[in-house]
C-alpha cells in the first residue's frame, strides 16, 4: 500500500477474495503486499492464484518474475517476465 499499511491492505484484499474469488486483482495486489513485506512464499501463492484465474494477467506474471529475480533465480525470473 502507498501508506505502508500492509496488514490493513491485506485484510481488505482477503475480504475482497471472500466476496469474489474470481477477482484476479485481489490476488495480484495481495502478492505485491506480501512481496513488500518480503514474505515471498505467500506472495508466490497469491500470484499463482491470480494466474489460475486469468493466465493472461501480466501483473501476476511480472510479480512472479520480480520475486524470482530478488531470490537470484534469474532463469525463472526471465521465464516469467517473458510471459
Amino acid at each position: 500500500s502507498l501508506q505502508k499499511e500492509h496488514e490493513t491492505a491485506l485484510a481488505f484484499f482477503r475480504r475482497s477474495i471472500q466476496c469474489d474469488p474470481s477477482f484476479t486483482y485481489s490476488y495480484t495486489l495481495s502478492g505485491h503486499e506480501y512481496a513488500s513485506n518480503e514474505d515471498f512464499d505467500q506472495a508466490l501463492a497469491c500470484f499463482r492464484n491470480a494466474i489460475r484465474n486469468d493466465d493472461r494477467h501480466y501483473t501476476a506474471w511480472y510479480g512472479l518474475g520480480a520475486i524470482y529475480f530478488r531470490q537470484d533465480k534469474y532463469d525463472l525470473a526471465e521465464y516469467h517476465f517473458k510471459k
